[in-house]
């Protein structure tokens, strides 16, 4: 739609300008032509119709051509006076258009639809019916002028229903069956004169109009003698005078009033029980409206929350929901049937109650008893009281929702209406309830709950381990069960003079857990601790007992594995190795190369387990993991793998291609790969047979061979060395805690009671070649996984001997004290030197030897290195 001129009377001279430019660039591309071939006025009708409100548009069907120019378009109306509309187009870069008058004002503007101009009206008034004529000037050409008529539709006004009396009414009624009733629907307005029709649902009852005068327009419908039949239908008359506009309406219902003739209960075949819900119907027929129907008890009406009506044609149905007491027996229910229309007395129908009832049942204590002071090995009976009708056929007895056994031999025995618990336990304590029931229904009582009180126990039902340094505090946490709770605590150390008590200020209690902070001042403090807690009924018979042992760094973890790889995450979880005696978390870096240089890009911790989510990282990039175990002394060993992200989601991967020189290359270079591997084969083989030549003539001579010394640092497993028994060859050393020659001299302390570690792990190669694939390590030293139940030898090493001595044949060696329980501290053997304490699990025995471990003295051949004096310990 092009649209030209103004669009409405005073708008601004913009509004104008841009109207009338679009009608130029589209009617009139070049100049002011007319598009399109000659127009037939006989393609559009000269008379529109439209309705009040809306829009009209008045064409002006003129013969034009593509070579006319347009220099003035003009409308009038019959009746009045002069131009009504009209748009001066002589200068088209400034199109004037002109509303004369006061018929159209801002409504009216100029239209192009098609090949015809058109006058647009917007809001039509009823006043804009009439005769319009259009007037084209055309350069060269004579004024061509055209004809229309605008026919304007006025809707009829809504419908009004006159009862008899003239009165407005919404409702026909209410009437008594056999009435004879007129009805009256008027309708006011409306151009052209509308049809007033009357309808039952969508049946025509009556289309002709009685009286048409002044704008008004009546339909009187008769109907009669009423039934039944008529109560409730729906009339309705509509007016119509367009098929522009939708018909106007009104509807009506009549109403009629008919009391109702019947009422029943419908009563069930058997006895109501007690505890049942019942749906007891109650049915009234032949109402008119249906009646109302209401339940009544003991003389007061039932609340409706308990009742649901129904209707059914003419009869209502009312259903209560109904659930009987033992009182209720014998009593009279009643249901009332009336009209809610007609004033008369209700129908009544009674029912007198027939009621049964399931058990009722109570639980209590025997005579005698304390339900609040039931001791462990006390008997206890219970008592279940039972009233029903019939008498109960079944009485069972409940605990913690649980029927019970009964078993005499457990102390467990029923009889009658009684249950007998003789030498109770606390695992007896809890809920218990009585259960009876008859042909109708069970009861249930209220439950009885039994509390047993018993002397407190550990709830740690093995020792528990706690790493420490000296000088270091740890936390021990004592946690028992008991009844009563109000538990009294107790702690004690175990020395070799007996157990010690510990002082009340270094622990604290709360509910049945108590928390001792325990203080390590030297090595004679790796002791057992033990807990006790006492109540009312007495004191814990085995006590909670805790082993503080020497701690160190965790071990490095095992078997890290990357899985479940994305375009934007890595997911790695790993084994947990020994926690050095602390609790311990877990760490990963994620590393990742950018041009030659290692970037840590991202840090996770995970407290629970080693298991990490690595997300946020760049598709298709390998990374570097770098993953550790930390506790309180330290950190492990770093276990490194790689692993790499996927392409990301819809991104090609591309294939290296193979041409066919580079094919004949890479066979080349697998051919000299082969060859070089055969050559290295040949030679380990001729090597092999010359050193098994040697060791045999060393082994003739009796020559000889040096040991290599031993050093704290060194991770070695002896399962390749020729001379060491089988048992032995999966020895592993484990440096512990390094020794600082400068702080050692330092510190006054540290010079007189510091102890060193260092460990000799066997693993009996249960753990032999545990490694991860790529960048891991193996799971602690060279490949073995070190927990507290490993057979762990610590060595004496003294620090404090001179190079002269050290140059000196080697002391003898003194046998360490034997210990029988792990890991507990041996005592100290002598001021002068720096002592390491064993601890061993069995009847290991711990070696101590004087000397530097670093240097290797010359000895016979009846002495043993410290190394072969470990290892002969554990043969």
């Amino acid at each position: 739609m092009i649209h030209g001129g103004m669009r409405r009377a005073g708008v601004g001279l913009a509004g104008v300008l841009h109207g009338v430019l679009l009608l130029l660039m589209l009617l009139l591309p070049a100049s002011r032509h007319v598009t399109g071939a000659t127009l037939d006025p006989k393609d559009h009708p000269d008379t529109v119709k439209a309705v009040v409100g809306e829009t009209a548009r008045i064409p002006c069907l003129v013969p034009l051509t593509d070579t006319d120019n347009i220099y003035f378009i003009s409308w009038t109306k019959r009746g009045i006076a002069g131009r009504v509309f009209s748009v001066d187009m002589r200068e088209p870069d400034n199109p004037q258009a002109f509303v004369a008058g006061q018929l159209f004002g801002s409504r009216a503007e100029l239209d192009f639809q098609g090949r015809f101009p058109y006058l647009k009206v917007e809001d039509l008034l009823e006043k804009d019916a009439g005769h319009y004529t259009c007037q084209v000037e055309i350069r060269k050409k004579r004024t061509q002028v055209a004809e229309s008529t605008l026919k304007i539709i006025v809707p009829p006004g809504d419908p009004t229903i006159l009862s008899e009396d003239g009165r407005e009414v919404d409702i026909l009624g209410p009437y008594n069956e056999g009435d004879t009733i007129s009805v009256t629907c008027r309708v006011i307005g409306g151009q052209p004169s509308p049809r007033v029709s009357w309808f039952q649902e969508q049946q025509v009852l009556d289309e002709e109009a009685e009286q048409r005068e002044k704008q008004v327009v009546k339909n009187t419908l008769r109907l009669g003698p009423l039934t039944r039949e008529h109560f409730g239908t729906n009339y309705s008359c509509q007016a119509v005078n367009s098929d522009q506009v939708g018909p106007r309406s009104k509807e009506v219902t009549l109403q009629m009033y008919l009391k109702p003739l019947t009422v029943e209960i419908k009563k069930p075949d058997h006895p109501l029980v007690v505890g049942r819900q019942y749906n007891i119907t109650c049915e009234s027929r032949h109402g008119l409206p249906p009646a109302d129907i209401t339940w009544w008890f003991l003389g007061k009406k039932i609340n409706a929350t308990q009742i649901s009506n129904e209707i059914r044609g003419n009869t209502s149905l009312s259903t209560l929901r109904f659930q009987p007491k033992v009182k209720n027996a014998g009593e009279e229910l009643q249901c009332h049937a009336e009209s809610s229309k007609i004033k008369h007395a209700p129908l009544v129908d009674s029912w007198r109650l027939e009621v049964h009832y399931a058990p009722d049942v109570r639980l209590e204590m025997a005579p005698g008893l304390d339900l609040h002071n039931v001791r462990e090995g006390d008997d206890v009976t219970l008592v279940c009281h039972v009233k029903a009708i019939p008498e109960p056929k079944i009485i069972s007895w409940y605990h913690k929702l649980m029927e019970v056994n009964y078993d005499a031999s457990a102390g467990i025995e029923r009889s009658g209406y009684s249950l007998h618990l003789r030498n109770v336990t606390r695992r007896q304590s809890g809920s218990y309830t009585c259960h009876a029931s008859n042909i109708y229904g069970s009861g249930e009582s209220h439950p009885i709950i039994l509390n047993v009180m018993y002397v407190p126990y550990c709830t740690e039902k093995e020792k528990v381990y706690r790493g420490a340094a000296k000088k270091d505090d740890v936390e021990l946490e004592c946690n028992v069960k008991g009844s009563p709770g109000n538990i009294t605590f107790s702690w004690f150390i175990l020395t070799p003079e007996g157990s010690q008590p510990i002082p009340e200020e270094n622990y604290t209690t709360q509910d049945l857990t108590s928390r001792l902070t325990y203080h390590v001042h030297d090595e004679e403090y790796y002791r057992n601790v033990t807990c006790y807690g006492e109540n009312l009924v007495g004191k814990m018979e085995e006590p909670c007992e805790f082993q503080v042992t020497p701690a160190g760094k965790p071990d490095p973890l095992d078997n890290c594995t990357v899985f479940n790889q994305s375009s934007e995450a890595l997911f790695v979880y790993c084994f947990p190795g020994y926690n050095g005696g602390l609790k311990q978390h877990f760490g990963v870096h994620v590393y990742e190369d950018a041009e030659g240089i290692r970037l840590n890009i991202k840090n996770h911790t995970e407290i629970s387990e080693p298991k990490f989510t690595v997300d946020g990282l760049r598709a298709e990039t390998e990374y570097l993991l770098s993953i550790y175990a930390e506790n309180s002394k330290g950190k492990s060993e770093e276990r490194k793998i790689y692993g790499f992200t996927l392409p990301a989601v819809g991104r090609p991967v591309h294939i290296f291609p193979i041409t066919p020189v580079l094919g004949v290359l890479i066979g080349v270079v697998g051919a000299l790969v082969l060859v070089a591997i055969v050559v290295v084969v040949v030679m380990k083989l001729k090597g092999d047979s010359r050193r098994e030549r040697i060791l045999r003539h060393v082994a003739e001579q009796g020559i000889k061979l040096p040991q290599a010394p031993l050093h704290p640092k060194d991770d070695a497993t002896y399962e390749n060395v020729d001379g060491i028994p089988p048992k032995l060859k999966h020895a592993n050393i484990y440096e512990t805690v390094p020794y600082d020659k400068e702080k050692s001299s330092n510190n006054e302390d540290s010079e007189k009671d510091d102890v060193e570690y260092a460990e000799l792990t066997f693993n009996n190669g249960k753990n032999k070649n545990k490694s991860n694939k790529r960048g891991g390590g193996p799971g602690g030293a060279n490949g073995v996984i070190r927990n507290a139940d490993d057979n762990t030898i610590y060595a004496t090493i003294d620090h404090t001997r001179t190079e002269a001595q050290n140059q000196q044949q080697p002391q003898p060696l003194i046998p360490h004290q034997q210990h029988q329980q792990h890991p507990q501290a041996a005592s100290k053997q002598g001021k002068p030197k720096k002592q390491v304490y064993v601890a061993q699990p069995g009847n290991k025995t711990g070696k101590h030897v004087a000397g530097d471990p670093n240097v290797q003295p010359q000895r016979e051949a009846d002495e043993i290195p410290l190394m072969d004096a470990a290892l002969e310990s554990s043969v």
